[in-house]
């Protein structure tokens, strides 16, 4: 009688177990969507600032041509495979990094309040991919627990896949922020 109850004690505690480990799993394979998306709305915010310099004539012409392209480009690549996309935005980091290289002037305070946009949107974008690689690092966790495979919690979801993109903010937009 005794291993009866034990038998069933442990197979509830199992249960139990299997259970929490698929919530948690399925909450953080949500943070982690939510939070592609988030740096899918800051992409697309940097790149509404990148117009409206643009319209205000801020960048020189040799980088206006150059930044109009990359966001250009970055836009015909917003229905590809993730992967193409982050390739076509790191490309917009680059060049906002080489246009920012030297110290631009803005010419008036509605060019700085843009610029000041600018920089937090970068900064944000910075900031959405790394917690996004944080949820991805806690979701391969708990994809290797024995729990998850034996029971085959995680059901047909893949193993998420960390984001690798350019991100660094350009230093003058940097010092906007930081003050540096």
């Amino acid at each position: 009688m005794t291993w009866i109850v034990l038998s069933v004690g442990f197979a509830l505690l199992v249960a139990w177990l299997a259970s929490n480990l698929a919530g948690r799993l399925h909450q953080i394979h949500i943070r982690r969507d939510d939070l592609l998306i988030s740096l899918r709305w800051q992409l697309i915010q940097r790149e509404s600032l990148i117009s409206r310099l643009l319209e205000e004539e801020f960048f020189r012409p040799q980088d206006a041509t150059k930044i109009s392209q990359a966001v250009e480009f970055a836009n015909q690549q917003s229905d590809a495979p993730l992967s193409q996309y982050l390739v076509a935005e790191s490309q917009v980091s680059g060049d906002l990094r080489e246009i920012f290289a030297y110290e631009y002037q803005p010419q008036s305070t509605g060019t700085f309040s843009i610029l000041q946009e600018l920089a937090q949107c970068c900064y944000r974008i910075e900031l959405a991919r790394r917690f996004h690689n944080d949820a991805v690092g806690a979701a391969i966790l708990l994809h290797k627990r024995w729990l998850v495979r034996v029971f085959r919690l995680a059901g047909n979801t893949m193993k998420p896949e960390p984001i690798d993109m350019d991100d660094t903010i350009p230093g003058e937009l940097a010092k906007i922020i930081f003050g540096q």
